[in-house]
Formats: C-alpha cells, sequence, structure tokens
C-alpha cells in the first residue's frame, strides 16, 4: 500500500508495526525538512502514533498553548503538535486544528483507532472494515492493494460519477470503502466503529455593514487566510490563472512577500486560454 502512494511523499518513507496496528507514510516535506519529523510519529512512551497528511496552519499557536501547560518538542513541525495535543484534549484537538488535514491516530492504550478529516474535507481519507480488519489510505488504489481481492465496483457510486463526475457523500467507486466524511471522526475499537461529526458551519445574525466596512473586513479575511497558507519552509509558489480567484490570491501573497512565484498553462483554443491575463496579474 505504501509503494503504491509514494508519488504522494518522496522526501521519506516510514513505517510502523505492533499488535494490532500497522501504519506507513510517504512523506512530502514542508515545514521542518529533519528526519525528526518523519511519519510515523510516536509519542516519548510509544503508546500514541500518528501518521497526518496536509498542513496545520494555526500549529504555531497551538503549539505556544502547548507549551505554556508544560509540553515539550522534539521537532518544529505540526505532526507533534497534533501528537501533544492528543495528550491534552484527547481526539477533541481536531476542534482546535485550522488547515488541509487527514491523519490517523493510534491510542494503544486504549486500542482504538481515530481517522480524522477537516472541516471541508480537502484532504482525502478513504477506509473499509471487513473481516474484523480496518484499512485506511489516502487514495482508493492503495488501500485496495492492501484487501484479499478486489471489491465489487458500487453501481451508485458509478451512477453518480457518470452523472455528475464525482462521487458524492461517503461512497467511493468500489462496494464498502468509504470516504471519512469532511469535518468527522472515525473512532475504530474492538466493538466496530462509530462516526462524529466535531464541527458544524455556524450563521450569525444578521449583520449590517457598509460598502466600504464590506470591503474592508473582506480583504482582511482574505489577506490572513492567505499569510496562513504561506507557511513553509520551502519556497511557495501560486497557479496562476488569471481567474479572479487565483488573481486575488496571488495579490494577497505579493502584499506579504516578493518575488511570488507563479506557474500558468496556455491551451492553443484562444477562447481556453487565460495566459493572457495570468500574464498581466503577474507583471502588475
Amino acid at each position: 500500500m505504501r509503494d503504491d502512494q509514494v508519488h504522494r511523499g518522496p522526501e521519506a518513507v516510514g513505517e510502523r508495526t505492533g499488535p494490532h496496528i500497522g501504519l506507513a507514510f510517504n512523506r512530502l516535506a514542508i515545514i521542518d525538512l529533519s528526519p525528526q519529523a518523519n511519519q510515523p510519529m510516536a509519542s516519548e512512551d510509544d503508546t500514541v502514533w500518528i501518521v497526518f497528511n496536509g498542513e496545520i496552519y494555526n500549529f504555531r499557536q497551538v503549539r505556544r498553548d502547548l507549551q505554556s501547560r508544560g509540553y515539550r518538542f522534539r521537532t518544529q513541525g505540526d505532526t507533534e503538535v497534533i501528537l501533544q495535543g492528543y495528550r491534552q484534549w484527547g481526539i477533541d484537538v481536531a476542534t482546535r486544528l485550522n488547515g488541509m488535514f487527514a491523519f490517523a491516530l493510534w491510542d494503544a492504550s486504549k486500542e482504538t483507532l481515530y481517522l480524522v478529516r477537516d472541516r471541508v474535507g480537502k484532504k482525502p481519507l478513504f477506509y473499509r472494515d471487513a473481516e474484523g480488519e480496518v484499512a485506511f489510505a489516502s487514495e482508493v488504489r492503495a488501500l485496495i492493494k492492501g484487501l484479499r481481492g478486489t471489491p465489487p465496483m458500487n453501481l451508485s457510486a458509478l451512477d453518480a460519477y457518470l452523472s455528475y463526475l464525482c462521487v458524492p457523500g461517503e461512497m467511493s467507486i468500489y462496494e464498502g470503502v468509504r470516504k471519512v466524511p469532511p469535518a468527522s471522526i472515525v473512532t475504530c475499537t474492538r466493538n466496530g466503529l462509530r462516526v462524529d461529526r466535531y464541527w458544524r458551519l455556524s450563521f450569525r445574525n444578521k449583520v449590517k455593514y457598509t460598502e466600504q466596512e464590506a470591503i474592508e473586513q473582506l480583504d482582511e479575511l482574505l489577506e490572513d487566510a492567505t499569510r496562513l497558507c504561506m507557511t513553509a519552509d520551502v519556497p511557495v509558489g501560486a497557479f496562476l490563472s488569471g481567474g479572479v480567484d487565483s488573481s486575488t490570491v496571488v495579490a494577497m501573497m505579493n502584499r506579504i512577500t516578493k518575488p511570488v512565484r507563479t506557474f500558468s498553462v496556455g491551451f492553443a483554443d484562444e477562447i481556453l486560454d487565460e495566459l493572457p491575463h495570468a500574464r498581466a496579474v503577474s507583471a502588475a
């Protein structure tokens, strides 16, 4: 399974096995490039293990909170923040994370596996519970490699894909293989599986803004979100199409750091080609 996902992380590979559990990981290093930050990562007492895909944008803030409570860190990255956060708050640590992530955490003292996905489901995580075993992976293809035979195709999922060009909800293209829902925790124990939602979008009461106030608040929020997403120990760039969304992100990046590395694709069909717009934004 791990070798089938090597394209997801070429910097380092790792695995850790124990009674009732086996974790493997391919690392794409973005924060703390040292070997100490490789995964799977274990707590100091070796009872809690984690594999984590993604980025925690507010990890420094959570780290400071934990340090004020007496926790010490061996790395400078975000993976250990989740690990130590679990020791402090349990799996409710997920509610404190701002980012795009999917992680699996094994607590040997409870013989419990947690599968957790970010609030909007940006990072993928698939799992299958069958024959007394739970298997999971970032990609369906890798997950299937670890099973005893290929499951039958999910005809409802196939129908949805042919209709909408996506497989909605928790389904996957295979029977019995499911997605961890966004903003959810799948808890796996000897007694079975439970899926709990840890976050829901809350709607504030209507607030009246003048046009200028609304513009200023949106501008502030966009810049703050962009700044958080630029946290990295490697060079940061942006895909620039020339459309409103990518152009706005690049403009915000340009406020924060210079120069901004952008990457664009052009097409021979003038109707589809946005390269002139991208060049105009890049030159601005």
